[in-house]
């Protein structure tokens, strides 16, 4: 991993806080600052991996990251893309001394590494902060509940149609937008094979409702691709 940086600034003084650090007070603040530190990783790095100890909660402030587990097989899973202002590794403060899953940054990223025991300690200080994380547990839960039905009920071009909207919508908010994957992982992503994925991304071009020129995709006919997925 990329060796720690030193802070630049204080937390309260960083303008990328998410709304539970906006939640703590003067005193709070300076508490979190003794185990927090800034880390910047380049694209392909692990901010952790399955089944080592864990040892740090951690803030995505810019970039963007894949949350990967190993199926029973030995095949890699995809279960989602963390965006600037997602918390990661948080699941497993109550799930065991071990990470349940790895995280890969899928583009250079900057991030807070924060102590698990300080995180712990200001969820017990600040009623306000605790609120804020478990209403961005809640959230994320209930987001990755309708893809997973998503992808258990719907044919492959409406898990494709899926993706390509969560990228363009939730993701990088703009129908234009560089592809992070390829298409294995992809195909990770969706629960399908590089073929099929291969394929269907070729039906979707000729049918004019993408347009992909190396790694750039651009949504050319957005209603349609709802519909695709929609009918699933």
């Amino acid at each position: 991993m990329t060796g720690f940086s030193e802070i630049s600034s204080s937390c309260q003084e960083c303008r990328l806080k998410s709304n539970a650090v906006m939640a703590l007070d003067e005193d709070e603040l300076m508490f979190l600052e003794k185990g927090c530190r800034n880390v910047s990783l380049k694209t392909g790095e692990s901010l952790f991996r399955e089944g080592l100890p864990y040892s740090h909660i951690i803030f995505l402030k810019e970039g963007f990251v894949k949350i990967h587990m190993m199926g029973p097989t030995g095949k890699d899973q995809i279960l989602k893309i963390a965006k600037p202002g997602a918390y990661i590794g948080i699941q497993t403060i109550l799930g065991g001394d071990f990470n349940h899953y790895s995280a890969t940054s899928l583009t250079d990223v900057s991030t807070c590494f924060i102590k698990v025991e300080i995180f712990k300690e200001l969820i017990l200080l600040s009623g306000k902060f605790s609120s804020e994380i478990l209403k961005y547990i809640c959230e994320e839960e209930l987001n990755y509940y309708h893809r997973f039905v998503d992808q258990q009920q719907k044919q492959m071009n409406g898990r494709l149609a899926d993706a390509l909207l969560y990228l363009c919508d939730d993701i990088f908010l703009s129908r234009q937008f560089i592809m992070p994957f390829s298409n294995n992982d992809l195909a990770a992503l969706i629960g399908s094979t590089r073929e099929g994925v291969s394929r269907t991304l070729s039906n979707f071009k000729s049918h004019g409702i993408i347009r992909i020129q190396n790694k750039e995709v651009n949504i050319v006919d957005y209603e349609k691709l709802k519909r695709i997925s929609e009918k699933g």
